[in-house]
């Protein structure tokens, strides 16, 4: 499965990054910079404020981690998902 980590070089996006990594999964970490994340099969960076680069990184994964604290934005991207707390997990609808 295909893996997006936004906010993957922070304490938790580290973690979820190395453990889906660990069961054999392709993790895209992403971070405002591009610091190296063990176990990401690629590093983004990635502007959260920027909505037409994140919808392109979510839309390149199956599922997709948030993990940072602007959260902001999924309101943005989804009428229907209120989010107010880190680390929710979403699944693409295909």
């Amino acid at each position: 499965m295909k893996i997006t980590v936004i906010g993957g070089t922070g304490m938790i996006g580290s973690r979820v990054a190395r453990e889906a990594a660990g069961r054999h999964h392709e993790v895209t970490a992403t971070s405002r910079s591009r610091g190296s994340v063990e176990g990401a099969s690629s590093v983004l960076a990635l502007d959260t404020n920027d909505t037409s680069a994140v919808v392109e990184a979510i839309n390149r994964s199956d599922a997709t981690v948030l993990t940072n604290r602007q959260l902001t934005l999924i309101g943005k991207l989804s009428k229907r998902s209120r989010m107010g707390s880190s680390g929710q997990c979403f699944r693409r609808r295909r």
